[in-house]
């Protein structure tokens, strides 16, 4: 089952941003909260990055920011879009697998 939900997570990725509206709006008020702190955090995970829309923003407020996905096909687009090269690092990881 998870393998198919990353293949389809990953064959939507080249048009993911253009309908994930409730995605952009949560990514836009975590941002709010980041920019409120006074110091940037040390580091930053985000789970199901997707295309990277939050992660590249959130680098501004964090040491380190760390992209993963189970779908191989969006940390690829991730990767691609990042092309200030301001992600730290790129994981394919199951949420459930990290404990």
């Amino acid at each position: 089952m998870k393998r198919s939900v990353a293949r389809s997570f990953g064959r939507s990725a080249p048009q993911y941003d253009d309908y994930a509206i409730v995605q952009r709006e949560a990514a836009e008020q975590i941002i709010q909260v980041l920019a409120s702190h006074q110091r940037p955090v040390d580091r930053l995970l985000d789970i199901g990055c997707g295309t990277g829309r939050l992660t590249r923003a959130a680098t501004r407020y964090a040491n380190q920011t760390i992209a993963a996905d189970i779908a191989p096909g969006m940390l690829l687009h991730s990767r691609d879009n990042d092309d200030q090269g301001a992600i730290s690092g790129f994981v394919r990881t199951d949420v459930e697998a990290l404990g």
